[in-house]
């Protein structure tokens, strides 16, 4: 009887124990929300490593017969994947230069991916009157970078969330794999304003400090771990706005534009169906005219930039509208958190 009871004993501590757990997990089965976090608003830079090399353009080569550029004129294509050069495995750039120069002017076979089909094409390298070396004017690229905004960092563990959607390649959305991704930060050096039909965006500069790394990319955002804060960074503890308190109305948005740091602008937001889109939940106006004299509304670099209202953080801006630029979208900030790694 005695282990009988036991057993029955320990199915209910077993049960209560499921019954906990479950209470701590959010809708999307991640562990329970940080109820504070630090305000974000500083620009970052991303650079993403895909272990791919991939057709990035061509250039023009300067031969004593004229301009031409042998790749493009071979038939790749941007964004072509290549996967072997001369019937050697291609890991870097350099490979692919290495058996352009090694060549001696004969043609050099090219195995490649052009989405789901695979091509081999042969490439006769030129030399090139400007340098005096074999060229086929092939731009590859193992990568891929780009400028966001932080939008929060928690200070126990260093985690934190930026952008408020993926990074996608070029080509039908899909979010960029990678096999390393560093984070580093970033001067704002100047703004292309943003016009109907045109969006803008920051200009900046990278710095060669490294910030810490990005574990995740996501629809909602890219996730990581900061190291180290950028300069000039100021902490300032934020609550987490319940879903169920965010109102259409007034809030502001924080976001660094210009050598000012980072600054407060007004915006008015407007709730749309939540479960339209994953990263766009809500509508947002841009109100604040300094905000529209240096920038023209939202621009790029921007996304990520954290919405305050009511003294919460409710969300991040994630993009522009094409047709106006003083209008964009925002992402609840719980389907932010509850991607933290």
């Amino acid at each position: 009887m005695k282990y009988k009871t036991n057993i029955k004993r320990g199915a209910a501590i077993l049960l209560a124990l499921i019954f906990l757990l479950s209470c701590s997990v959010s809708a999307k089965g991640s562990v329970a929300l940080p109820k504070t976090v630090l305000l974000g608003g500083m620009p970052f830079g991303v650079s993403l490593q895909t272990g791919e090399l991939r057709v990035g353009g061509f250039d023009d080569v300067e031969t004593e017969s004229g301009i031409c550029s042998p790749a493009r004129d071979a038939g790749l294509m941007e964004n072509d994947i290549i996967k072997k050069v001369n019937g050697k495995d291609i890991k870097s750039a350099l490979d692919v230069t290495l058996e352009v120069k090694s060549s001696n002017g004969a043609a050099v076979s090219f195995e490649l991916e052009r989405g789901e089909e695979k091509l081999s094409l042969s490439v006769t390298p030129m030399l090139s009157t400007k340098t005096g070396e074999l060229r086929i004017g092939l731009w590859l690229e193992d990568g891929t970078s780009g400028l966001g905004t932080v939008t929060f960092i928690k200070e126990d563990s260093g985690a934190f969330g930026g952008l408020g959607h993926g990074i996608v390649k070029t080509e039908g959305g899909e979010l960029c794999g990678f096999k390393k991704a560093v984070v580093s930060a970033v001067t704002v050096t100047g703004v292309q304003k943003g016009k109907s039909g045109a969006p803008g965006e920051l200009k900046g500069e990278f710095h060669p400090e490294h910030l810490g790394a990005v574990t995740k990319n996501t629809n909602s955002g890219v996730f990581g771990y900061m190291t180290s804060y950028p300069k000039g960074f100021e902490k300032r503890e934020i609550g987490i706005a319940e879903r169920d308190s965010i109102r259409n109305g007034g809030a502001t948005i924080f976001s660094t534009v210009d050598g000012e740091g980072v600054c407060e602008y007004a915006v008015e937001i407007t709730l749309l169906d939540e479960g339209k889109d994953e990263n766009k939940n809500f509508l947002i106006t841009v109100t604040d005219t300094s905000l529209v004299e240096k920038t023209g509304g939202i621009v790029r670099g921007m996304s990520g930039s954290p919405v305050v209202q009511d003294g919460k953080l409710i969300g991040a801006v994630t993009h522009v509208l094409v047709s106006d630029p003083c209008r964009g979208y925002g992402i609840f900030i719980d389907n932010m958190l509850s991607e933290i790694p």
